[in-house]
C-alpha cells in the first residue's frame, strides 16, 4: 500500500498559519465507514496543515475514509486496523506505528477509536514514548473494568470529548486521566461556514430535485440507518403533508438498495405521494442542496456524540428541528436556532415542523441564529485555539 506521507498540502483561503509552535501530530481513525467521526479527523488534519503543523492521518486501509484522504492529498499512513483483535495483525500495525512515530519524529498521538487506542498502548509497552491524546466521539456507555481502568490511566495523557454527553458515557474514567490524573476535556466540534454558507442557495438546486420557489423543502441528510430515525421521518412527512400540500420532503444518504427500496414501500403505504418524496444516495453537491432547502432534521433515535448535519444547517442559514438524543441539545437550543423533540415522537416534530413551515419570517430568524453560532461558537478558529491548548498540556 503506498504512502503518500509527502504530499503537498493546499491551505484553506479562511485559515492561516498562526501557530507560533508548530506540532508533529499523528490522527489515527479506524473507521471503514465515512462517519462523523472520520470526517472530524480529517478536518482537524486539515485545519492543522492549514496552520503550520505537521499532521499525518493513520487510516484503515481499503476503506472510504481512506479513499477521500487519498484523493484530497492529504498526508496519511494505510494500516490495517482489523476491528477484532488478532494477534498477526495487532502485532504488524504495533511495530509499523512505533516506525511511523520514530520516522516522522512524532510529538503526540491522537486516537479517535477504541481499537486506535489499544493499538497505540500496545506501541507504548514496545517502547513508543509519544503522548497519547483519546478523542470520544460517542455517548455508548465505556465499559468499566480493569482493562480499560489500566488504558486511561498508564496509556493515556489526556481525553476530549466532543460534548458532555460524550464525556458522560465514559463513567468514572472522565475524572481522572493518565498520570496527571487530569479530567476529560470537553471541545465542541467546528463547521467550515465557508463551504456550509447561505450563498449557496440556488434555485437550480431546488429544479434538480423538482422543488418548486413556492415549495417547502424539509431534509433528513443521514446514512440509511435505523439509528437515523429515517422511518419516523416518513411518518412525519405523511402526516405534515396532509396538513401543509406545499411541502416536499428530501431523504439522502447511503445504504442498500434494499433499504431504499424498503422506504419506498413505507412511504407507499403511509399514503406520502411520491411525488413529494425524494430519496437519494450520497449528494456530491451537499452544501448547495443544504442551503437550498427551508427547514433540517435529524431525527436519531439515539447516540449522536455530536451532530455533524445539525452544524452544517445551522452554517447554512437553515432551521433545524432536531430530537433531544446525545450531544444535539447542547448544539441546537430549542426555540433559537430550530425545535427539540423527543425521540419517535412523530407528533410533536410534525407541530415544531408546522409553525416553521407556515411562518417564512419565523425559519429566516432561526436560520440567522444558526448562522451566527456558526460564524462564532463553532469556528474552526475557536476549535484549533482550544485544541492547541490542550496539545500543549499533554506534550
Amino acid at each position: 500500500m503506498k504512502r503518500c506521507t509527502k504530499t503537498p498540502f493546499r491551505k484553506k483561503q479562511s485559515m492561516t498559519i498562526t501557530t507560533p509552535d508548530p506540532r508533529r501530530i499523528l490522527i489515527l481513525n479506524s473507521a471503514r465507514k465515512w462517519i462523523g467521526e472520520a470526517a472530524h479527523s480529517v478536518a482537524m488534519a486539515e485545519t492543522l496543515l492549514a496552520r503550520g503543523h505537521h499532521a499525518i492521518l493513520g487510516l484503515r486501509a481499503g476503506f472510504e475514509p481512506e479513499q477521500r484522504v487519498r484523493k484530497a492529498g492529504l498526508p496519511y499512513e494505510p494500516f490495517i486496523m482489523n476491528s477484532r483483535f488478532t494477534g498477526y495483525h495487532d502485532l504488524c500495525d504495533i511495530f509499523h506505528l512505533r516506525r511511523l512515530v520514530r520516522r516522522e519524529r512524532i510529538d503526540l498521538i491522537i486516537c479517535n477509536r477504541g481499537k486506535d487506542h489499544w493499538l497505540t498502548a500496545g506501541a507504548r509497552a514496545f517502547g513508543m514514548r509519544a503522548p497519547i491524546l483519546r478523542f470520544r466521539h460517542v455517548v455508548t456507555h465505556m465499559h468499566q473494568h480493569l482493562a480499560n481502568g489500566a488504558l486511561f490511566r498508564f496509556a493515556t495523557n489526556g481525553v476530549v470529548c466532543v460534548s458532555d454527553a460524550a464525556k458522560a458515557s465514559l463513567g468514572t474514567y472522565a475524572a481522572s486521566v493518565g498520570p496527571k490524573r487530569r479530567p476529560a476535556r470537553v471541545i465542541y466540534s467546528s463547521v467550515d461556514s465557508e463551504k456550509f454558507n447561505p450563498s449557496n442557495r440556488n434555485q437550480a438546486t431546488r429544479d434538480a430535485l423538482g422543488i418548486k420557489a413556492s415549495d417547502v423543502l424539509i431534509t433528513l441528510i443521514a446514512r440509511f440507518q435505523r439509528i437515523k430515525g429515517q422511518e419516523y421521518f416518513l411518518k412525519i412527512a405523511a402526516a405534515l403533508h396532509q396538513r401543509c400540500p406545499n411541502t416536499r420532503f428530501l431523504m439522502a444518504g447511503r445504504g442498500s438498495q434494499n433499504l431504499i427500496d424498503k422506504y419506498w414501500a413505507q412511504a407507499d403505504a403511509l399514503g406520502l405521494p411520491r411525488e413529494a418524496l425524494r430519496i437519494e444516495g450520497w449528494l456530491p453537491n451537499l452544501p448547495e442542496v443544504m442551503a437550498s432547502c427551508d427547514i433540517g432534521t435529524v431525527t436519531s433515535l439515539g447516540s449522536e456524540g455530536s451532530s455533524r448535519a445539525s452544524l452544517e444547517y445551522m452554517a447554512s442559514g437553515i432551521p433545524v428541528v432536531a430530537t433531544r438524543v446525545g450531544g444535539i441539545p447542547e448544539i441546537l437550543r430549542d426555540g433559537v436556532e430550530g425545535y427539540l423533540t423527543e425521540p419517535r415522537a412523530v407528533e410533536e416534530m410534525v407541530d415544531k415542523l408546522e409553525s416553521l413551515v407556515k411562518d417564512s419570517a419565523l425559519r429566516s430568524h432561526m436560520g440567522a441564529a444558526g448562522r451566527h453560532e456558526a460564524e462564532t461558537r463553532f469556528h474552526p478558529e475557536r476549535w484549533m485555539s482550544e485544541l492547541e491548548a490542550e496539545f500543549a498540556e499533554n506534550l
